[in-house]
């Protein structure tokens, strides 16, 4: 591409072309393992967000059942609770009496003291019965202490036993309620991730719809610019190749016509030496007729001298006959030259008809354009599915907010029910004071039991021992109520810790509500300023590719500056007069030595050319040779260049055939892996689409550049016609002032040579036929 001059200018377009299909192609590989990558991963989270629904419902039945198994630990706590309150009324009721019977056992000894005469009998048979009662209600007593004892014993290993159930259940509670808290974290980063990349699956897949329109049509436009180009590249290829051909047909007539003006240069010196001669001769022979008296012997020699002049003389007038003749041929020549002038006229008309028919196509260019508009319509067809998704994202927004509606119904739900609890807890504070009316109650009732009590005071001192016993027991029952107080206070306190629990539970609940509204906030904001951004961005695109076509402007009116510059110059030098006159001087001083090698050139004529044409090239112009082969080394490149586009259009095929492939993958998958796989597939159509928009904008400029091109060479062919029209008209002028100067001066002697009597030389070739191919060639050059 540099080594040719022609092809220069489009190297550095070329080389990028290149890049950027060698870029799109690597890209394209790129994508598609990341295409496999993202697939493998969407695989790997689908099956974690599975795992991680069956532990969240698995982790609901043991939530049911735990707190199922906190209510009933509830239930049981407070049963206890109302018995230890009722041992502890018995206890208080036993002392109550212990104390009875001791102040009535003074009050009976007191009166024992005062009462002597009662008799001693009585006494002791009611002291009898008295102290077998008394006996028995310590029996019964001390029974009721073993069982309120075995009792305790029991209590205290169930109380042990719920405290363990309790801390256990406590633990676990809170091990699962972490858990819970985290699954729910991620349960609802999760959601909150599905439903974003639900929400960009739908703008992605109208983005999609909207791609794959515009690729279709691009591929569309594409097949048909490629189709242009490759006529034109076919008639550029025909163009240069009838340029190539006039070119060497010029070149070579160029070459005759050098050497021919070399030889009528040669012709003219010697006619100007001879005629010097003749001048002489007559001056010589004027001499003589003064001296003919005196020198009557070298009068044979002067008349000897004249014969071989004149025959001299003959010989050259022979010349000139055949010099005229050669002219009159090259008029015929410039007959034929007119006629293919006429010809040239007809190609000419041809290539208006061509110019035409690329009219035509610009028009299809316009067509196209209005096609794009059309496009562009769908675009904003595009845009406003765009605002209705964004309506039924707000809609959905709208739900979450009903939905955290609904969360908050539920907790005042739960505030209810602890209210309802702490009813039921006053309730259980007005039995305990029923009760207490009741011990009341019971206190009365004892105060009459020690009315009795006092009149056995004297039998309970014998049962003293056995009351500090109990009393002993006592102490140990107290110490025991004391720690299962302790215990009670123990289990108050983690019910009041649980309560606190709870209580933190629902304001971080809250503080996760709030957040959940910022997010949603900052979402929408994230979305406006990605809309904003991506308007940016386009309008960005657009001011590039504005400024693109503006450089390009400015760069064609650069070229069309310099071309128009060119012009003038070449006006300037068709109005040197000066410099025209001096090509006719030196044409005439050529003309001369033309003369001399018209015999020459006859033979020349006469004899094949063509046979070892490329030979006879090498040697004689080399420059012409050279640039025959650089065109030959372009069209085998520019055979190449088209085998690499085929090769390319293969390829994306292929491409296009892999896509249809992922999309009926896309379709088998499930909907995340298929809404993830769409969402880079969407980014990677959209990054070819912007790829395909410049590559359709280059091809227009070089579309544009071009047909500005064929223009300039379309004017430039014009000028040079023009100016070899120009130029052969003052050489024919020339020449026929020449030859009636030649008539003037010279009488014909000799007679006419037919040209166009068919003569054979050599291998036995026709002069007709070389001379056409001649003529060919020089009328060519003319239309030039």
């Amino acid at each position: 591409m540099s080594a040719n001059e022609a092809l220069a200018p489009f190297e550095t377009e070329y080389t990028r072309l290149y890049e950027s299909l060698y870029k799109a192609h690597r890209n394209e590989k790129e994508l598609s393992e990341q295409c496999i990558l993202l697939k493998n991963e969407i695989v790997d989270n689908t099956h974690k967000i599975n795992e991680l629904k069956k532990t969240v419902e698995a982790y609901q039945d043991d939530i049911a059942r735990l707190k199922q198994e906190v209510t009933k630990t509830m239930k049981l706590a407070d049963a206890e609770h109302a018995r230890e309150q009722n041992a502890q009324e018995m206890i208080e009721n036993l002392r109550l009496n212990i104390t009875k019977l001791g102040l009535e056992i003074e009050q009976k000894n007191k009166l024992l003291a005062a009462e002597k005469d009662i008799t001693i009998s009585k006494k002791k048979e009611n002291l009898l019965k008295e102290r077998e009662i008394l006996i028995g209600e310590m029996e019964t007593m001390r029974q009721r202490l073993k069982n309120i004892s075995c009792y305790a014993e029991e209590l205290e290993q169930k109380s042990n036993e719920v405290n363990q159930r309790m801390t256990e259940m406590q633990e676990i509670i809170g091990m699962q309620l972490n858990e819970i808290s985290r699954e729910k974290g991620v349960r609802e980063r999760l959601e909150m991730e599905v439903r974003r990349l639900q929400e960009e699956i739908i703008i992605k897949k109208s983005e999609l719809e909207v791609a794959n329109v515009s690729v279709e049509t691009s591929t569309n436009n594409v097949t048909r610019l490629e189709n242009l180009i490759k006529d034109q590249k076919i008639t550029d290829e025909k163009l240069r190749k009838k340029m190539s051909k006039l070119m060497l047909k010029k070149m070579n007539l160029q070459t005759d016509f050098d050497n021919a003006i070399v030889e009528i240069e040669k012709l003219e010196k010697e006619l100007s030496d001879k005629g010097k001669k003749i001048r002489n001769i007559k001056y010589e022979l004027n001499r003589t007729k003064e001296d003919s008296a005196k020198y009557k012997h070298e009068k044979d020699l002067i008349d000897k001298r004249l014969l071989k002049a004149e025959s001299e003389q003959s010989k050259l007038k022979r010349e000139l006959k055949q010099t005229l003749i050669n002219v009159k041929n090259v008029e015929h020549d410039a007959q034929i030259c007119r006629k293919e002038q006429l010809e040239d006229k007809q190609r000419i008309e041809n290539l208006l008809r061509e110019k035409n028919n690329i009219v035509l196509i610009k028009e299809t260019a316009y067509e196209r354009i209005k096609r794009l508009d059309h496009e562009l319509l769908l675009c904003g067809h595009g845009k406003k599915k765009m605002e209705h998704e964004m309506d039924t994202l707000t809609q959905t927004i709208d739900d979450m907010k009903k939905q955290m509606e609904v969360v908050e119904k539920e907790r005042d739900r739960y505030s209810t029910a602890v209210q309802g609890l702490e009813q039921k807890l006053e309730r259980q504070i007005s039995e305990t004071e029923q009760k207490q009316v009741e011990v009341l109650d019971y206190k009365k009732s004892l105060a009459d039991v020690e009315t009795k009590y006092r009149q056995h005071q004297s039998l309970f001192e014998a049962v003293r021992a056995e009351w500090n016993l109990c009393n002993r027991s006592l102490i140990e029952t107290q110490e025991e109520v004391q720690d299962l107080k302790s215990k009670l206070k123990i289990t108050s306190q983690q019910t009041e810790q649980l309560k606190e629990d709870i209580a933190m539970k629902e304001a971080n609940l809250v503080k996760k509500e709030f957040r959940i509204n910022e997010e949603v906030i900052k979402n929408y904001n994230n979305k406006s300023k990605l809309v904003s951004l991506v308007l940016n961005r386009t309008l960005q695109c657009g001011e590039k590719q504005y400024n693109q076509k503006l450089e390009d402007i400015r760069l064609l009116k650069f070229e069309v500056k310099r071309l128009r510059t060119e012009k003038m110059l070449l006006t300037k030098n068709i109005f040197n007069v000066s410099d025209l006159r001096q090509e006719v001087f030196h044409l005439n001083r050529n003309l001369t030595k033309e003369k001399l090698k018209v015999t020459a050139l006859e033979e020349e004529i006469q004899t094949p050319l063509n046979i070892h044409r490329w030979r006879k090239l090498e040697g004689t112009d080399p420059t012409t040779f050279e640039l025959v082969k650089k065109v030959q080394i372009l069209q085998e490149r520019i055979l190449k260049m088209s085998t690499d586009i085929i090769h390319k259009e293969r390829k994306l095929k292929d491409a296009e055939k892999l896509y249809m492939n992922l999309r009926d993958v896309l379709s088998k998958q499930p909907n995340s892996q298929r809404e993830t796989s769409l969402n880079k597939v969407q980014n990677i159509l959209r990054k070819r689409g912007e790829k395909i928009k410049c590559l359709i904008a280059e091809l227009n400029m070089y579309e544009s550049q071009v047909g500005g091109f064929k223009d300039d060479m379309i004017t430039m062919t014009n000028e040079m016609c023009e100016l070899m029209k120009i130029f052969y008209a003052q050489k024919i002028k020339l020449q026929k002032i020449k030859e009636m100067t030649l008539k003037s001066t010279y009488k014909t002697i000799l007679p006419d040579i037919l040209v166009r009597t068919k003569k054979f030389y050599g291998g036995g070739f026709k002069i007709k036929t070389l001379t056409s191919k001649i003529h060919c060639t020089m009328d060519s050059s003319a239309s030039k």
